[in-house]
């Protein structure tokens, strides 16, 4: 359990335009910033690791949170957020396997309240997504699902095939199957030792092309 209390500034550009001149802080909550203060509870098991050059184990986290601004300001939204992690050998010796993660948010706000949108979950990162633009997609509710099969080439090397898929909307049940974003790709993991991958992932989209490299990561 733990609280927080922030003070979040936008700052403009040094040169160019700012979205500050095109869009006011009524279409864009947040868009000047804010104060936000926090409860969350927050209950995880994690066993993974990254040994002996192969991935184990599995993780969860669950986290509740209660967020508004001071003085019953514009901002007031309850959190829920759950990720998940799996590796699932096919082999004894973990020389092939398949790793899967979810990862499901919403937001909850009282009637006339709102999320800012610095606070938004957001698809379109290393970890999610991948291949499309950083921060591509945003709203108060996200659902992303991964989906990747490796392979052990030598003993300091794996490569693997990933798919990403990933929806936005207002809130959970406003999703639908149809309306799901894809993004697929390779990736290699290289061990610097037993303890350290680096991977190097090659992501598509529909859109455009990303090429990540990630220190000591599992996903």
């Amino acid at each position: 359990m733990g609280a927080a209390y922030r003070r979040v500034g936008v700052t403009k550009p040094t040169n160019g335009l700012s979205v500050q001149e095109s869009f006011s802080s009524d279409a864009v909550p947040g868009l000047n910033g804010g104060t936000i203060g926090s409860a969350l509870f927050t209950l995880s098991r994690d066993t993974t690791s990254h040994t002996d050059y192969a991935f184990k184990g599995s993780a969860d986290t669950v986290e509740v949170s209660y967020n508004r601004s001071p003085a019953d300001g514009d901002f007031r939204y309850w959190r829920l957020h759950y990720d998940s992690i799996r590796f699932i050998p096919l082999t004894p010796d973990r020389r092939k396997l398949i790793a899967a993660r979810a990862l499901v948010e919403t937001n909850l706000t009282p009637n006339g309240k709102q999320v800012p949108f610095f606070d938004l979950p957001f698809l379109g990162a290393n970890q999610t997504m991948r291949g499309f633009e950083n921060f591509r997609f945003r709203d108060k509710s996200a659902v992303a699902l991964t989906l990747e099969y490796r392979y052990r080439i030598w003993p300091s090397l794996d490569w693997g095939l990933f798919v990403d898929e990933g929806q936005v909307a207002p809130q959970i049940g406003d999703m639908a199957f149809n309306k799901f974003h894809t993004g697929y790709g390779t990736r290699f993991f290289i061990w610097a030792n037993q303890k350290m991958p680096i991977s190097i992932d090659y992501g598509r989209s529909r859109e455009t092309w990303r090429l990540y490299i990630n220190f000591n990561t599992s996903f």
